[in-house]
This record gives structure tokens, C-alpha cells and sequence, in this order.
């Protein structure tokens, strides 16, 4: 049927979603790419994958800014920095204090 239709694209998944805020809020993530797909010529179905998180989809905060470090071949205390740079530069645009982070990051 698709293929008489020439103007028509379907979005679906691979694997169906219970959950309406999941199904939802994939659409919404995917939205743009679907948006470019359907302008292209022709119609098309397009399948998005199923939304879950599995072990490899958790990191430590050490180690994710450990494995940052060593991928931008910089210190870690320099990834520190940085991120309270940006940090206290967003807090004081909103008018916040700009120590509240100096605990966390370990650098007052």
C-alpha cells in the first residue's frame, strides 16, 4: 500500500512501547531527522528503535570524566576547571551564587 502512496510516510517502531511519555518522548527526540526523511521524495516507512537502557548505558562520574580526560589528552583537574568555568559563568548571568558548586567539584 505504501507504494502507491507516494506522499505518505508511516513512523513506527521496531519493537512496540507501552509507555505514552517513552513513545512520546522518543517521537519528539526524533522529530527533526523524521521531518528531513519525509521531506525527501517519495514515501517511506521509517522504524525507530525501542527506547531502553541496558548496563552499558550507565557511567560513573569518575570514570566518564576520567575517559573525557584521556580522550581530549588533558588533565582531569583541567576537565575541573573547565566545568566550573562554565559553571559559575551560567550562574552569574542568572544572578546565583557562584560558590555553590566549589564543594562538589572539589576545587575551593
Amino acid at each position: 500500500m505504501l507504494s502507491r502512496l507516494s506522499k505518505l510516510s508511516i513512523v513506527t517502531w521496531r519493537k512496540g512501547i507501552d509507555d505514552p511519555i517513552r513513545e512520546w518522548g522518543q517521537l519528539l527526540a526524533y522529530l527533526p531527522d523524521i521531518k528531513e526523511r519525509c521531506n525527501e521524495k517519495g514515501g517511506r516507512a521509517i522504524l525507530l528503535p525501542a527506547p531502553s537502557l541496558n548496563k552499558k548505558s550507565f557511567f560513573g562520574p569518575a570514570e566518564t570524566v576520567s575517559s573525557e580526560a584521556r580522550r581530549r589528552e588533558i588533565s582531569v583537574e583541567q576537565i575541573r576547571r573547565e566545568a566550573r568555568s562554565e559553571i559559575t559563568d551560567w550562574l552569574e548571568i542568572n544572578d546565583e551564587p557562584t560558590d555553590r558548586f566549589d564543594e562538589l567539584l572539589r576545587l575551593k
